[in-house]
């Protein structure tokens, strides 16, 4: 078994996102937020500033037509305030069988890791990202 030696750090990095507010008010029925809401395929919904009912009814879409991309429904009361952060970056990435079953796992506490030497390529309409091998387990049929 190879030597293993964890190391943990913190860094600083700048975060450039944005954060886009959706201004639909009187200008689009239910139907048509809806449309849009699942077209946009948000991870995190906030709902504010309409009747109960039409939130809640709004909310129980969300959880059902997008709980595959959705994974968080926020309903505030007025002025209560809500952590809308989001701690990870999440990222899809597919890996060649063959570079899967050349991987030797090795267990820290509670995880099984394992080094790869790949690189990232962006599949196929631009949606997966895929891990291909590079250098020696490349040569050693990782790739493919």
């Amino acid at each position: 078994r190879a030597p293993t030696k964890i190391i943990r750090s913190t860094l600083r990095l700048p975060i450039h996102c944005k954060l886009l507010a959706l201004d639909f008010e009187g200008r689009s029925d239910g139907k048509s937020v809806k449309t849009i809401l699942t077209h946009v395929a948000p991870r995190k919904v906030l709902l504010v500033n309409g009747g109960f009912a039409a939130i809640e009814h709004l909310r129980q879409h969300c959880e059902v037509n997008l709980r595959n991309v959705c994974k968080e429904v926020l309903t505030p009361d007025i002025m209560e305030a809500v952590n809308v952060t989001s701690d990870t970056n999440v990222y899809r990435v597919v890996l060649k069988d063959a570079l899967l079953n050349n991987l030797a796992f090795a267990r820290i506490g509670e995880y099984e890791l394992a080094y790869v030497d790949a690189a990232v390529r962006v599949g196929e309409l631009g949606h997966d990202h895929v891990l291909e091998p590079i250098g020696a387990a490349a040569a050693a049929g990782g790739g493919g």
